[in-house]
């Protein structure tokens, strides 16, 4: 059901639509704990490709594995990337790059 039919069932004229109770209650939800990569992608309107690239950077929060295949952004972390999108730096960006430099290339058994 719509909002403005659930104000229109809660007696109230077209014109306070903005105000009825159902606005209000619909403003009130919590954020959810987790986004999604869908969730995410829209929120920040970046491609999925541009978002791992910022993540491999740095300038992008990590997903957090939630079990099996799925993964989510903390909403907390997107709100620390929405407020400061070009200022931000992740906490552990320079471990993650020091533990990227060490696997790259051919496998020791083969580097001669």
């Amino acid at each position: 059901m719509t909002i403005a039919a659930e104000c229109l069932i809660m007696d109230q004229p077209p014109t306070s639509l903005p105000t009825c109770d159902a606005h209000a209650a619909r403003r009130e939800l919590p954020s959810p704990a987790f986004f999604r990569i869908r969730d995410v992608l829209r929120i920040t309107g970046l491609s999925r490709p541009t978002l791992y690239r910022r993540i491999a950077m740095g300038r992008f929060p990590p997903p957090v594995h939630l079990g099996g295949r799925a993964c989510g952004w903390p909403s907390a972390a997107l709100q620390a990337w929405t407020a400061d999108p070009e200022g931000y730096r992740a906490t552990d960006a320079p471990e993650r790059a020091a533990n990227r430099s060490r696997h790259r290339g051919r496998p020791r058994k083969y580097a001669n």
